[in-house]
């Protein structure tokens, strides 16, 4: 299914996310039926350690691999297979996601992983959901399936990695800063953040000076990778 917009495919998926979660609690059977002819990769895993529980037909398809293989293997076998640098920043990002604070939230982040035979790594958008403290399930998306949105997401992010360095520089910045880095990212100017933030337009250069040291950066274009990433 292509979608129109971002917005409108991260509802959908969010919602699918919602709707299998209920359907693992009130039916186990069933659900591991419907997931089966679910045309997106799915899996749940253990909080600590990512141990699989249970995994998809697509998700093994697209590891080139049956079920059985991968559940035996345990992640040995797929995880090699993730973007470095996404591995680094997927296992901080969910140490700071913790079950007691985001029990009810579905989880959205970007990762990089390749097929065993190519060498090339490929987007997915990732939802991750708790099922309970000690384990939750994910839902994949590759970004061509997004359609148009696909396309420019692929295109905007290439082959730059999500990396927990960059990640730590975003949290290096202030929460002004955050406030003004996604108002930059969205295409304001200084002086429509500051009537925005009710400061002076001085204030917002000296904002924006700031986060370019911290992140260091130049261009817009990276306030939009790290806003996109990092960005609430």
């Amino acid at each position: 299914m292509a979608y129109t917009t971002e917005t409108e495919s991260f509802h959908y998926n969010r919602l699918q996310v919602h709707q299998l979660q209920d359907l693992y609690v009130t039916d186990r059977n069933r659900f591991m039926e419907v997931i089966d002819f679910f045309p997106l990769m799915v899996s749940s895993n253990d909080v600590d350690g990512w141990s699989f529980r249970m995994l998809n037909k697509a998700f093994a398809d697209y590891f080139e691999r049956d079920q059985y293989f991968l559940l035996k293997v345990d992640n040995a076998y797929s995880t090699k297979l993730v973007h470095p640098e996404s591995l680094k920043y997927i296992a901080h990002f969910l140490k700071s996601h913790p079950f007691q604070e985001c029990a009810d939230q579905v989880i959205t982040y970007f990762q990089n992983v390749r097929k065993p035979s190519q060498r090339e790594y490929a987007w997915f958008l990732t939802y991750k959901k708790f099922l309970d403290k000690d384990h939750y399930f994910s839902l994949y998306h590759r970004l061509p399936e997004l359609g148009r949105t696909g396309r420019i997401l692929r295109d905007f992010l290439g082959e730059v990695p999500v990396s927990i360095t960059n990640y730590l520089k975003f949290q290096s910045l202030t929460y002004r800063e955050k406030e003004v880095l996604g108002y930059v990212a969205r295409g304001h100017t200084n002086q429509e953040i500051a009537e925005k933030l009710i400061v002076s337009k001085d204030t917002i250069r000296t904002h924006r000076n700031s986060i370019w040291k911290k992140l260091g950066i130049k261009r817009v274009q990276d306030c939009l990778i790290y806003d996109m990433f990092f960005g609430e």
